[in-house]
């Protein structure tokens, strides 16, 4: 799937990705997040979830590849707005200092 995502795209890296599985730690690999390096990853989760989403493990990984992470149990609703370079990135709440 890399591979042919790599092919479609000619290596360009995309500006947003929307974390798989809630942020769990089974789920977005190193390699995959190596290869696609996003600048902003989502990650759709509630506070409190049972299953304690999104994981430290996952978390790690994404920061590794330098990417922000934007929870939306932190900041609420997250829109993804293109632009003529690049992507502004709106959320509903904004974070406690």
């Amino acid at each position: 799937e890399l591979n042919m995502w790599m092919g479609k795209t000619k290596g360009k890296h995309p500006d947003f990705y929307k974390a798989a599985h809630h942020g769990s730690n089974g789920s977005n690999s190193l390699e995959f997040l190596e290869t696609i390096s996003p600048t902003v990853t989502v990650i759709s989760c509630g506070t409190g979830n049972s299953y304690g989403h999104p994981g430290q493990e996952a978390l790690e990984r994404i920061k590794s590849v330098g990417s922000q992470v934007m929870c939306t149990m932190d900041r609420g609703q997250i829109t993804i707005c293109p632009k003529e370079r690049g992507i502004q990135v709106k959320s509903f709440l904004k974070l406690k200092e």
